[in-house]
């Protein structure tokens, strides 16, 4: 849902062993490690850069910042490091693209959540559901027709 993502890591709370674990490191365009003032902070830097250079292969380009954010510090290169990342990506075909896929995975999440209130929490809903399971059970319709029939019903 974003143009660029921003993750964000404190070097004091584990994050970056974390974000690694996790795999949000795959999908950051920048990493940023706040409080930058306080001890690990270049540990932490050092472990994502050989993290990227041993198997992160895709992610061995990505800019990894440094801020101190009460002080300011570091905010004027993040803002512009932001600026040149969206620039560059809108200057290809990519950015489109990314975007297009974005909205393309938004609207199908909403439309999702459209059909699921639409189908349990509608007036008679828990009728419909109880009807289909007696159809399965007496073995006139399978689970899947019986989920077809309650997905046409909503659909009407």
């Amino acid at each position: 849902a974003a143009d660029c993502v921003v993750v964000m890591l404190s070097p004091e709370s584990g994050d970056g062993i974390q974000a690694m674990k996790s795999g949000l490191l795959e999908i950051a365009d920048l990493i940023v490690i706040n409080k930058a003032d306080r001890g690990g902070a270049d540990r932490m830097e050092h472990d994502l850069r050989t993290a990227f250079e041993l198997g992160l292969r895709s992610r061995k380009e990505i800019p990894i910042l440094t801020t101190e954010a009460v002080k300011g510090k570091g905010i004027p290169e993040l803002v512009a490091a932001i600026d040149a990342w969206v620039a560059a990506r809108r200057s290809g075909a990519a950015f489109q693209d990314r975007r297009r896929r974005n909205l393309q995975d938004r609207v199908k999440q909403i439309a999702e959540f459209l059909l699921r209130k639409n189908l349990w929490e509608t007036p008679g809903a828990a009728g419909r559901v109880e009807a289909v399971v007696e159809e399965v059970l007496s073995r006139r319709h399978s689970p899947y027709q019986g989920a077809q029939e309650l997905i046409r019903e909503v659909l009407k």
